[in-house]
Parts: C-alpha cells; structure tokens; sequence
C-alpha cells in the first residue's frame, strides 16, 4: 500500500497559490449568501395583497413560492461551496489534503458555478451581472 500523500515543499498545494483563490472564492460566495437573504427576506416580506384583487393575489402567491423556492436552492448550493472551500483549508492546514478531494471538490465547484453561470445567461443579463459571473466562474 503506498505511504498517504503528505504535503511538503514540492506540493502542488503551496498556500502563495491557494490562499488568494480561497480568498477571493470565500468573499464572492458570503457576498452572494448576504444578497440572496436580502432577496428573500424581501420577497417574503411581499403582501399577496399589495397587488389588487383577489384574482391577482393567487398568482402573486404562486410567484412568490417560486421565487422563494429558487433563490433558497442558490443559496443552499452556494452555502455547499462554501463547506467545500472551508473543508479544503482545514485539511490543507492539517496536511491532509489529497489531490483526489481537491480535485473532486473543486469539479463540484465548477460545475455549480457553471450551473449558476448558465441560468444566469438565460434570464436577462446585465453587463455587471455577465461580468461578476465571468469573474467567478
């Protein structure tokens, strides 16, 4: 059985390379988790009532489950990136960290991030929005 991966100076995990990418990834993804429960605080905060009739308030309901829905799925898959990145710094820390985590924590990464990129570009993007989604994708 071969002897566990341990890290050392010819690592590929020096922390010059890692510490500005966790960095970076760490601020962008609480920002996100802070703005999607700003958006859902104020989406839920929204009367079926504001809106009119009885008639429109069924759909403002319907639409408001929705949004409530969707935006809590994004935080919950932000909120496991996060995990992942703070799992990676923690067993990197110990000297633990292998490049089979690594590299299947990062593939989950890239392609939540890839996931979230996509919808992104589906809806009606803005230049900032397309920007900030390049910038972390």
């Amino acid at each position: 059985m071969p002897d566990p991966y341990i890290i050392g100076d010819s690592s590929p995990f020096l922390k010059r390379v890692l510490v500005p990418f966790w960095v970076v990834r760490i601020i962008v993804m609480v920002c996100a988790i802070g703005v999607y429960a700003f958006l859902l605080w104020g989406v839920s905060r929204i009367s079926e009532y504001d809106f009119g009739g009885e008639f429109e308030s069924e759909y403002v309901g319907r639409a408001k489950s929705t949004i409530l829905a969707i935006f809590s799925i994004i935080m919950i898959l932000i909120l496991i990136c996060l995990i992942l990145d703070i799992v990676s710094i923690v067993k990197r820390s110990r000297r633990t960290l292998s490049p089979r985590y690594f590299l299947i924590s990062n593939v989950i990464q890239t392609v939540v991030w890839l996931i979230l990129f996509i919808l992104s570009m589906i809806g009606n993007p803005t230049g900032l929005a397309v920007a900030i989604m390049v910038i972390v994708l």
